[in-house]
Parts: C-alpha cells; sequence; structure tokens
C-alpha cells in the first residue's frame, strides 16, 4: 500500500452497527480537540459527539430492561437512555449537594507545611493562632472586632467564626499561661513567694496578690503574678492557704519554692502559724 494510503487509513475505523457502516475519524491526541471530541459521520453527512462530558458524573448501567444513570456524587438515579439526551443529567450535576460539598472541601485543601498540620479547615486551631498573633504582635485586644479585620479573615476563609469579647480575652490569658509555665519548667532557679494584702476604700473587700520572684538564666531579676485573689477579710488564714497552694500546683513551681514571704505586717504570728499548718509540704519555707 502507498505511504499516503497508509497514513490516511491509520486514523480511519470503519464499523458495522445494525447493517449499516460507520466511518469514525479519530482525532489525534497532540490536538486541542482532544481524545474524546470524535466525529462519527453516518450517511445525509450528519455530525454528533460521541462521549458527553457529563458522564464524569455518572455511572450508566441497565436496570430492569432500562438504561439508567447513576449520580456518582449522591443516591440519585436518573434516565440514562441515548433518547433523553443529557440535559437533565447536566441540570442535575449543577444543582448535586454531594457534589458541592466534595467541591468545598477541595476548596479548603492547604499546602502541606514544615508542621505537618491537617490539610481541612479548623477553627479550633484558626481561632489559638489569632490568639497567638495577638499576644505575639502585642495587638490590640479588639482587633477581632474591628469591622475591616473581619472583612479581611472572611476573604480569606469564610466558615471561620469568630468568638465573643469574653472568649478571646480567656483564651488570651490561658495561652499566656501556658507559655509563662514552659518558661518556668526550663529554668532552673528557685522561687521566693511574696504575699501582698491589702483592701479598698471602705474597708468591705480584701485582695490577695501572689508574685514569684526569681533569677532567670541570663542572671536578670524577674517578677510575675501568680494569681490575684479577693477575700472576704484580709486575716482569712484559710483562703491565703488556699491561694498559695493551689497556685503552686498550678503553675508546676512545686519543687522550686525557695522562700515564702507577708509583706503585711498585721499578720500577727498565730496566722503565720496557721498558715504553716496548711501548707505541710512545704511548710518549713514559710517565713
Amino acid at each position: 500500500m502507498p505511504l499516503k494510503i497508509a497514513e490516511e487509513a491509520r486514523n480511519i475505523d470503519a464499523i458495522e452497527i445494525n447493517g449499516h457502516i460507520k466511518q469514525v475519524v479519530a482525532v489525534p491526541f497532540n490536538t486541542l480537540e482532544g481524545p474524546y471530541n470524535q466525529i462519527e459521520k453516518t450517511k445525509g453527512n450528519k455530525q454528533r459527539k460521541s462521549w458527553s462530558k457529563v458522564w464524569v458524573d455518572f455511572d450508566k448501567f441497565e436496570e430492569d430492561g432500562k438504561q439508567v444513570a447513576k449520580c456518582k456524587h449522591c443516591p440519585k438515579v436518573l434516565t440514562g437512555s441515548s433518547k433523553s439526551g443529557t440535559t437533565h443529567l447536566n441540570n442535575h450535576s449543577k444543582v448535586c449537594p454531594g457534589k458541592k460539598k466534595q467541591n468545598q472541601e477541595t476548596q479548603l485543601i492547604l499546602p502541606a507545611d514544615t508542621n505537618e498540620r491537617s490539610s481541612t479547615f479548623d477553627q479550633e486551631r484558626s481561632h489559638l493562632d489569632l490568639v497567638k498573633m495577638v499576644i505575639k504582635h502585642q495587638y490590640p485586644l479588639d482587633l477581632a472586632g474591628q469591622e475591616a479585620f473581619k472583612n479581611f479573615v472572611k476573604g480569606l476563609q469564610p466558615m471561620y467564626e469568630f468568638q465573643s469579647i469574653e472568649k478571646l480575652l480567656s483564651d488570651f490569658y490561658k495561652e499566656k499561661k501556658r507559655e509563662v509555665r514552659q518558661g518556668f519548667d526550663k529554668l532552673a532557679c528557685k522561687f521566693n513567694l511574696r504575699v501582698t494584702l491589702w483592701k479598698n476604700g471602705l474597708g468591705k473587700t480584701a485582695y490577695c496578690c501572689l508574685i514569684a520572684h526569681f533569677i532567670d538564666d541570663d542572671w536578670k531579676l524577674k517578677m510575675k503574678i501568680l494569681a490575684f485573689k479577693t477575700l472576704k477579710h484580709i486575716y482569712d488564714t484559710k483562703a491565703l492557704s488556699e491561694i498559695i497552694q493551689r497556685s503552686v500546683s498550678e503553675w508546676n513551681l512545686d519543687e522550686k519554692i525557695y522562700s515564702i514571704t507577708m509583706d503585711d505586717p498585721s499578720l500577727n504570728e498565730e496566722m503565720f502559724q496557721q498558715i504553716k499548718a496548711r501548707l505541710a509540704f512545704f511548710s518549713s519555707l514559710v517565713h
């Protein structure tokens, strides 16, 4: 066979369907038309596409002697007969709730980062990231309530829900407390606890402030407030003991206390002894 005829024949298939000869012209794979837009030429010079993109979303099979099309994204089953066309399938594909949900999840997939975080949106993680950002850069606490900032975040992630100011303040405190406690764990020094007491102007409410004094690894004198509580009265030794004991446990300082001092001269020796008795696991440190 001449070379020219051979080249032409390579892209032509002749098939017989129900006694009629159809000539299928195969479009090369390396063209813009792609492998699916093949054209069938039949008698009468009519042309039509032999494959529709809608079948990406449907499985076609026979059920009870009828051709049906089942959606790949939801349980919906529609007629799949060639006589019915594909318009109804296209219409369902546009409104299919299963497909919409899959598309939303796909849009939420983020590039993997060095921390190997989850690739899907996490409300709690994003909220904690906001808290850390405000603490690290010392942004105003009402940042999350500013309309411009809300619009910016919603544009990046519409699913993010802003928390109340009370929730933000609570989480700011918890996150900062976690950071300070981790810093305490790394220090090799001992801590001195100072208890400060005072009353308001009318003398009806008493306050207790527990402060930790220590020297860090750079030999710098530091202080941190561990607790600030109200008392029924300034001589409530039981409440004072509970505040000290609970704070030492919360900050994981049980093995790091060197001394405890109280700077209120109104507390007499009997009150000191009561506090010492309640702080049995380090009572010998109280002066």
